[in-house]
């Protein structure tokens, strides 16, 4: 055991150490700006939790202030080593920044940052071929994931603040957890109960209007809500199992590697955290994630016996620690009951089983489709936010899913950034194995876990004192209770933003949730120095959640992706700063600024060292983050949300003028959104259906090829802005109306050749004009119909606009037919029949 060093203070005037500081003395202090960065990140995993944002949702915007809480705190710590430098001058250079230090740690940084850069030229590069807005959406989305792994990197490099982080982690799952069983036993049978009864009125508050009776939409709709598995805040449930995925394997590992160091308290919340998500775990189905969590556990066994047979050879007498037989034991008889409960459930639930090989098959499909993408495109892929637009050209015609993500972390870079963000990818893991690699012991100790070398074992011990006790050094102390009170500034943040804007949490679900994670909070609020998670629990949860998202969408989803940022930004610290090594180092600046206090000392004070001697890198790095956070604002937040403001406006705007003017104001807010451009359009629509004005038509032409130059040919608008004109060719019964829509339903059919609704249409709508191309198209939607035995594909499922003069009937919505009734026989040239 090391023995504690004495630290003998320097004197200082009385009188200057009892005045308080400034404030703006204090806004330079790095502890403070440290401080509020920890709790900005514990806040951002809380706001991220309830809010999620789906891939989808990330594309529309919803994760921009996701993205702000990420960067903000790193552009803190960014200002906290530049007051840290300035506050030490020379003095301390060599102690700023512990991870400078480390050649792997540099690399992780270069190569996390130098991803969300590339991701960026991505974007850049490709964009006249996808909507810039949303490709600036998801590219944000990568900077802010750089940056909250970079800053997690120093902030949560310590015993105290990882193990806080740990347990803020298993919370936030455990309240997901009650959320999601409060679903299964009382929300869903309530909304399908609700459903079957009020079946128009569900559809609307769910946004799908147009789904009558007898459409694919609605049977698939009608099917999801049967069918659906729990899914608390996510839109998905596979996105739910990768949070659970993480909290379980960091409750079990840590529950079995702490087992003799652990309170009795301690041990009953880890059990009940547990299994609360672990049952979750089983009833969500996901195979990705159940799959995932037992090649964790058996790795951890693997790891384990291998360290055992490592320690009885470095032990002079072969023995081996007791500690070491307790945690094998116990992970091996956690692994074998998991094992059996994992086997009885997948016997007696034949779904898991039956749709394995059809769920396999079709991520097959995407990633065949990625790698079609990246062949074609090897430098930069699709770019970032355009994967669902570009899938759609190489979809197979057998598939009927159209994912927003490849359902494979690897294949998602790819396809965001090509070849290199892939290579940049593997150098991220690459260095983060390196650094775990390099710091393997050569026994367990005591506690359980493998100890590290160097300054890292200094750390990951904290500091041995006397008596088998752990001294924390204060700063690793006060950035765990910033995390901890950010959490819960979080929760406050969530509830009240969310009775602003209508979006609070679930209130019958968080009446259990709640409670059940005071109680575990106050299980877990005690602990004995040393009983922090094992690295190698900590490492194996990251693991666990990648094996999972190499088979499940997440990666680009902020509810999965900031708890994965933070927790792998904390198991490649370099817990560098042990207590010893940051009170010499605060030893020495105190050395030094009491010689430069002392009367007729020529050594220059620390205040004119600061002056001269601030390192260039620190002014660069906090230059940096300044020119982040001011990019960042011009670029994203801003102009949408003043779009956003104005499209507001203009959806409660009662006269259409002023509709028109708040849309007109919307584009110039943000020129690279497609979006009001749409509305735009739509709005003429609307006004033509009651006055064939001139003047209007060609208002909507222009507003119709903004939106299609804006939106770089995605079929979904393309397909929306053919089926305007086809309203307008039911209400009016004019030619130029029919020619127009089918001009851009052949355009949304060439971006999406599998489709069979847009080859469906085109087909009506060629038969009407007599066109030889009639035959071909309606020949091609029979076929893609059957295509992969898919009953909402069905032709009789199919709701196409029939090419016909309704008049004023049409006034209201346009009519709509399935298209094996506007299309009853097959045209002659057409050798199919209906299947």
């Amino acid at each position: 055991m090391a023995k504690r060093r004495s630290v003998t203070k320097p004197q200082t005037k009385p009188q200057r150490a009892s005045q308080p500081s400034p404030p703006s003395s204090r806004l330079r202090d790095p502890h403070a700006l440290r401080w509020l960065a920890a709790a900005l990140l514990a806040a951002l995993w809380v706001v991220s939790m309830h809010w999620t944002a789906d891939s989808v949702g990330v594309e529309q915007g919803l994760a921009v202030y996701h993205v702000g809480l990420a960067l903000l705190p790193a552009a803190l710590v960014a200002f906290a080593h530049l007051a840290q430098a300035s506050a030490n001058g020379s003095a301390a250079k060599p102690e700023a920044n512990a991870h400078g230090s480390d050649p792997s740690g540099r690399l992780l940084d270069f190569a996390a940052w130098a991803l969300a850069a590339w991701i960026v030229i991505s974007a850049w590069a490709l964009r006249d071929q996808l909507e810039l807005r949303r490709a600036a959406h998801e590219a944000w989305l990568w900077i802010a994931g750089a940056a909250c792994f970079t800053a997690a990197r120093r902030l949560f490099a310590t015993a105290a603040t990882q193990r806080t982080l740990a347990i803020l982690l298993i919370l936030a799952a455990v309240v997901l957890s009650v959320h999601g069983w409060h679903q299964l036993l009382v929300s869903l049978p309530a909304d399908v109960a609700r459903f079957e009864a009020e079946p128009e009125a569900v559809l609307a508050e769910a946004g799908l209007d147009d789904a009558p009776p007898g459409s694919a939409r609605r049977m698939m709709f009608a099917n999801r809500l049967r069918d659906g598995g729990p899914t608390a805040t996510f839109a998905l449930t596979n996105s739910l199992a990768g949070v659970l995925v993480m909290a379980w394997l960091l409750s079990v590992g840590w529950l079995c590697g702490r087992w003799r160091v652990m309170p009795v308290a301690a041990r009953g919340g880890l059990a009940i955290a547990g299994l609360v998500s672990g049952t979750l775990l089983l009833r969500t189905n996901s195979r990705a994630a159940i799959g995932a969590v037992a090649i964790v556990m058996l790795g951890w066994a693997v790891w384990l016996a291998w360290a055992r047979v490592r320690s009885r050879a470095s032990s002079p007498d072969g023995a081996e620690p007791r500690a070491n037989q307790t945690t094998q034991r116990l992970l091996v008889a956690v692994a074998g009951v998991c094992l059996l409960v994992i086997a009885g459930y997948v016997a007696t639930n034949r779904e898991i089983t039956e749709r394995a090989w059809t769920s396999l098959s079709f991520r097959w499909q995407y990633w065949q489709a990625t790698a079609s993408i990246v062949a074609d495109s090897p430098w930069f892929g699709c770019g970032p936010g355009n994967f669902q637009t570009t899938y759609q050209r190489y979809q197979a015609a057998e598939t009927s899913e159209q994912p927003a993500d490849p359902h494979n972390f690897v294949m998602e870079t790819a396809a965001s950034g090509g070849l290199p963000a892939v290579a940049l990818l593997m150098l991220l893991g690459a260095a983060a194995g390196w650094q775990l690699w390099r710091r393997v012991p050569a026994a367990v100790p005591e506690t359980g876990e493998p100890p590290e070398t160097g300054v890292a074992a200094a750390t990951d011990a904290v500091g041995s004192g006397q008596g088998g006790k752990v001294v924390e050094p204060g700063a690793g102390r006060n950035l765990a209770s910033a995390a901890t009170i950010g959490f819960l500034v979080g929760w406050a943040l969530v509830w009240m933003v969310g009775l602003v804007i209508g979006q609070w949490p679930d209130l019958g679900a968080h009446a259990w949730a709640v409670p059940v994670g005071g109680i575990l909070a106050v299980l877990l609020l005690r602990w004995p120095p040393g009983a922090e998670p094992p690295r190698w629990v900590g490492v194996g949860a990251v693991v666990g959640l990648l094996i999972h998202l190499s088979f499940s969408g997440g990666w680009t989803v902020p509810g999965v992706a900031v708890g994965l940022w933070l927790w792998a930004g904390a198991m490649s610290s370099d817990r560098a700063m042990s207590s010893d090594r940051a009170m010499s180092s605060d030893r020495a600046v105190l050395s030094d600024r009491a010689m430069s206090s002392e009367p007729g000392s020529k050594r220059p004070s620390a205040a004119a060292v600061s002056r001269f001697a601030v390192p260039v890198s620190a002014v660069a790095v906090a230059l940096a983050g300044l020119g982040l956070l001011v990019a960042f604002y011009g670029t994203e937040l801003r102009p949408t949300s003043e779009s956003g403001r104005w499209r507001t406006q203009a959806a409660f705007a009662r006269d259409p003028s002023q509709t028109e003017q708040a849309l007109l104001r919307s584009i110039e807010a943000d020129p690279w959104t497609s979006q009001p451009r749409a509305d735009l359009a739509d709005l003429y629509r609307r006004a033509l259906l009651f006055a064939d004005d001139p003047a209007l038509r060609r208002r909507l032409d222009q507003a119709s090829a903004a939106a299609a130059e804006t939106a770089a040919g995605d079929p979904a608008l393309l397909a929306f802005l053919g089926e305007v004109r086809m309203h307008l060719y039911q209400r009016w019964q004019r030619e130029a109306d029919l020619q127009a829509a089918a001009e851009w339903y052949r355009r949304a059919a060439e971006g999406a050749p599998v489709n069979e609704r847009y080859a469906a249409q085109l087909a009506v709508i060629y038969t009407r004009q007599g066109d030889r191309q009639a035959a071909h198209w309606e020949q091609t939607a029979r076929e893609l119909a059957r295509a992969g035995g898919h009953l909402e594909r069905s032709f009789d499922l199919i709701n196409v606009l029939p090419a016909q003069a309704f008049g004023p009937d049409a006034a209201e919505a346009p009519v709509r037919a399935p298209a094996a009734e506007v299309l009853p026989n097959p045209t002659p040239s057409a050798d199919v029949t209906n299947g």
